[in-house]
């Protein structure tokens, strides 16, 4: 019965030390596993900073690339209205020149005459009348032929007709200067129309 006791008393020691010692390594697995999610915390902490960073590097980035946008559509809008002032703004009337101080020359005496200077218009006026009257051909020519006693300090420029037929530009843009295009706008126009109609041009 001692012997029966005993062995219950070391059995149960046993059993006692047994489950005494569970206790222990209980702890030490709660302090892995505490670790461990420290460890995690730190990983994970890590990692979400990591995000933030790359997340503000990529918005900085889309800053980067789109901040010029808004000043080019500014531009790009200033451009357009710009341009729409541009078309909106009405074309100068069309104003003739002639050349300045046009003289004949008498080559046997010397002496020189002043010439009228409406039948001498500039080429810029002559190329002028070329283009929206005629086929865009100007010529030009002395006011005398070669071997004659007189002698022109400028020269004639004519224009094309469409039909052919070469006309005085001085003499056409004459009619501008009686009938000035911001007092009576396309009459002019309609004149030397009417002109080179009955030229046969």
């Amino acid at each position: 019965m001692v012997s029966q006791i005993h062995g219950s008393v070391a059995a149960f020691s046993t059993e006692t030390v047994a489950s005494s010692s569970v206790p222990a390594a209980s702890d030490n697995v709660f302090e892995e596993i505490l670790q461990r999610a420290a460890q995690e915390n730190r990983q994970n902490l890590d990692a979400s900073s990591g995000g933030i960073s790359s997340a503000k590097q990529g918005k900085a980035g889309l800053e980067a690339m789109l901040g010029n946008q808004p000043a080019a559509a500014a531009q790009s809008s200033t451009t357009a209205a710009s341009t729409e002032a541009d078309s909106d703004t009405p074309e100068a009337p069309f104003v003739p020149t002639f050349q300045s101080n046009v003289e004949v020359t008498n080559s046997y005496n010397g002496q020189s005459t002043e010439l009228n200077p409406m039948y001498f218009a500039t080429s810029e006026t002559a190329q002028y009348l070329a283009d929206k009257f005629g086929t865009g051909q100007v010529k030009e020519e002395a006011a005398y032929s070669p071997g004659n006693a007189y002698y022109s300090s400028a020269s004639l420029y004519y224009i094309q007709t469409p039909n052919g037929q070469w006309l005085n530009a001085g003499l056409l843009a004459e009619t501008y200067v009686r009938m000035p295009e911001a007092q009576w706008p396309g009459l002019a126009d309609q004149e030397i129309r009417n002109a080179i109609a009955q030229a046969g041009g």
